[in-house]
Parts: C-alpha cells; sequence; structure tokens
C-alpha cells in the first residue's frame, strides 16, 4: 500500500469538512470506512481542523465541532468556517482545465474517451467565457497536414487495448526503411508528434517510434508478449505519457536508433 503523501492528507482535510456539513451527527466508523482510513486517523484529521480556520485564528476564527458529541465519537460539524462552499476556479484556471482536456481527448484510449469528453462537457458549460477563450487556443496534436496519421493512431490504440502485436514498415531519421515486429505499450505524445512506445523484436528493446514515419501498419492477429525486465533508461526530454490499458505496467524508455 503507498503511503500517504502530505497532498492526499490536504485532499482529504477538505473532502472531509464538506463530507461533515452534509452528514451531521455521524459516527467515526463511518467516516472512516467512507474515506477508507482507520477511526483513529479520522480523529487526527479532526483534531488538525479543530486548530484551522481563517486569518486571526481566535476561538471565533477556527473551524468548529461538537465537543460532547465528539467524546461520544460522534462528528457534528457546527462552524466550518465557509470552507464547505465549493471553490470556484478562475478564468485562467479554468481555461488551462479545458485546454488541458482536449488535448487529452486526442489521445485517451477507447475506454478513457467517455470519461474524458463527458468532464469536457460539463467544465466547458460551467466555465462561461474562459470557454470560449479556450476554443481559440489551438492545441498541437501532431495530426495536422499528416497523411494517414489518424488512421495509423487508430490501428495502434486497437493494438495496445486489444494486446496484439504490430508489424511496422518505419523509416528512420536517417531515412532507412525497416520492418519491425513490435509488442505495443503504450502512445506517448510532446503535443508536436506521437510516439509509439514498444518492445521491438528486432532488437529485443525498448524502442520508441514516431507515428507519422511509419509508412505502414498491419494489427497481426498475435497476442504480445511484453518483457518482465527490460533494460531502459529515462527519456532525455519532457514527453507526456498515456497509460497503454488497464493494469499495464510504468515504463521509460530511451531512443533508440530507429527513432
Amino acid at each position: 500500500m503507498r503511503a500517504e503523501n502530505s497532498a492526499d492528507r490536504v485532499v482529504r482535510l477538505l473532502a472531509l469538512v464538506s463530507y461533515l456539513d452534509d452528514h451531521p451527527g455521524v459516527r467515526v466508523a463511518q467516516v472512516a470506512e467512507h474515506f477508507g482510513v482507520s477511526e483513529a486517523q479520522v480523529l487526527k484529521d479532526v483534531d488538525t481542523l479543530w486548530v484551522s480556520g481563517t486569518p486571526g485564528y481566535q476561538h471565533n476564527d477556527l473551524i468548529d465541532f461538537a465537543a460532547d458529541d465528539h467524546e461520544r465519537n460522534i462528528l457534528t460539524l457546527i462552524e466550518p468556517q465557509g470552507m464547505e462552499t465549493p471553490l470556484r476556479l478562475g478564468a485562467v484556471e479554468a481555461v488551462s482545465l479545458l485546454v488541458a482536456l482536449r488535448s487529452l481527448a486526442e489521445t485517451a484510449g477507447a475506454g478513457e474517451q467517455e470519461v474524458v469528453a463527458s468532464a469536457l462537457e460539463k467544465l466547458t458549460a460551467a466555465a462561461g467565457s474562459a470557454a470560449h477563450a479556450a476554443r481559440s487556443i489551438d492545441v498541437g496534436t501532431g495530426r495536422s497536414g499528416t497523411d494517414g496519421i489518424d488512421d495509423r493512431l487508430d490501428q495502434v490504440r486497437t493494438a495496445i487495448e486489444q494486446g496484439r502485436q504490430l508489424h511496422l514498415r518505419y523509416v528512420s531519421a536517417a531515412d532507412v526503411v525497416s520492418h519491425r515486429t513490435v509488442d505495443p505499450l503504450r502512445l506517448l505524445t510532446d503535443s508536436q508528434r506521437y510516439f509509439l512506445h514498444a518492445w521491438c523484436h528486432r532488437a529485443q528493446d525498448l524502442r520508441q517510434f514516431r507515428v507519422d514515419r511509419i509508412l505502414d501498419l498491419e494489427v497481426l492477429e498475435v497476442s504480445a508478449r511484453l518483457p518482465t525486465t527490460p533494460t531502459c533508461t529515462p527519456p532525455t526530454h519532457p514527453i507526456r505519457n498515456w497509460p497503454a490499458r488497464a493494469g499495464g505496467s510504468a515504463w521509460n524508455w530511451r531512443p533508440g536508433p530507429g527513432g
């Protein structure tokens, strides 16, 4: 089980205020079950909230609970200090989220597209003028002006989601054409180009292939066999990482001579 970090606890503390505001007089055991933590941790969280509040930090500035209920392991929030009210996004924050979701929508797998589309629709409806500003921003996805890239991306996604091998006819940066059979792991993008991160049977190593350099692509009726202990090093430039499929491993990659 992953150790809890400060960000995890802050998120839970903020959610706890809202939850207790909606569930007055709730038992500690029920709160613990809801948040997936121990009863002792819930009481520690309440102790932290009890000394939190707005600037001034006098008694009337702090979040408050019913002390009598607390002694009976019941939590009743009597003064949330406004923290029960959902925060509103600023215009810049809304634009940033909308642009990020639009970019994600271009690379999401089949199982993720519905979720991303739903989030984008809801945020667009709530963002008001920020939504118009976000639409004016061009999201570079490496597609425009590249013949056949949509079809190749669809084929790659199909192979990744179904766990099948791919056969590529690929041209390298040195203009050398080669044929590769690969086990696809995931799609990557640097917002300008797409890359296929895969185990190459010819190289017997992890490789990344620029999708716009794939001349021909075939999804094979052969199950991909992913290596268990590949040797790989971190990338030398930032790149966005989209998981291959549910339960997939996290992989680093290194540019190969064909990439």
